[in-house]
């Protein structure tokens, strides 16, 4: 995976409410024969999948409206997140769990949880729900060439692209001057495949064909007495492992 943005706008020194970070990907084909239709001798990977995401019929963590994992066509992009809560003063659930039922804090107080995990499936992914239109966030057809869906997922023959844009809230609920609070994003973007496998019985399968492409969003705050609001006490985002 190729990172085709530049790293995401530093923190401000103080939130209210929630700050966002936005990356895009793109990943090239190699050998470039593989997509090009010009060349007669070549495997046919174009079309609809026609098995099911590892990861269908889960729902996503953060928006149950979607399940977490979906692939429309042989070729995709897929995302793996983990979620880990910093809670050191161990605020209590009742004053976190706003709005109420979200999943973050499921298992608070604790000092620190991650309620989310990667998936331990290498190819399965958490973050990649079907989106319709107008939102799309990632491609799904090397064979031809977008132009018209914005800098971020246009791309050539051959490639395919995707693109984030998280954000961390943080709220005055459960503001108490000097208190510490922290929220952690990591994600791992990958390209996938289903093949033909006659070595396995169901026949085909998804295959991871990228490595991970590892990306971070961490917001770590302190509310402050004489402001009255939360400070960045070491928030980070970057298109690289932490």
């Amino acid at each position: 995976m190729n990172t085709v943005t530049s790293p995401p706008p530093a923190f401000p020194s103080f939130l209210r409410p929630a700050v966002a970070a936005g990356a895009a990907f793109a990943a090239t084909t190699l050998p470039a024969a593989i997509c090009d239709i010009g060349v007669l001798e070549r495997p046919n990977l174009k079309g609809f999948s026609s098995k099911p995401a590892p990861g269908v019929g889960k729902l996503h963590p953060g928006f149950s409206e979607f399940f977490a994992d979906g692939a429309s066509r042989k070729w995709d992009v897929s995302r793996q997140m983990q979620w880990t809560v910093r809670n050191q003063q161990l605020i209590p659930k009742p004053e976190l769990d706003f709005p109420p039922g979200t999943q973050w804090m499921v298992n608070q107080p604790k000092a620190v949880d991650s309620p989310v995990m990667f998936p331990k499936n290498p190819v399965e992914g958490n973050d990649d729900p079907i989106l319709t239109p107008p939102r799309f966030d990632e491609t799904s057809d090397p064979y031809v060439a977008v132009t018209n869906l914005g800098e971020d997922l246009n791309h050539a023959v051959g490639e395919l692209t995707s693109n984030d844009t998280p954000a961390l809230n943080v709220y005055d609920i459960f503001a108490v001057p000097g208190r510490t609070f922290a929220k952690e994003l990591d994600f791992r973007e990958f390209m996938r495949l289903e093949l033909s496998d006659g070595s396995r019985t169901a026949g085909r399968f998804w295959f991871r064909i990228s490595d991970y492409k590892e990306w971070h969003h961490y917001m770590k705050v302190e509310f402050e007495a004489g402001t009255r609001s939360w400070k960045n006490a070491g928030s980070i985002s970057a298109l690289t492992a932490p």
